[in-house]
């Protein structure tokens, strides 16, 4: 069950962080601080 769950975070994570991209990729800010993620 632990893992499901750390399997499941991981992936809103990495969704979360990819919609956060885009959203500063349109609004022209540089995303260096998301690079390493």
């Amino acid at each position: 069950m632990i893992t499901s769950v750390s399997k499941y975070s991981r992936y809103m994570v990495t969704y979360l962080v990819s919609m956060t991209r885009e959203r500063f990729e349109e609004l022209g800010k540089p995303t260096s601080c998301f690079s390493d993620l």
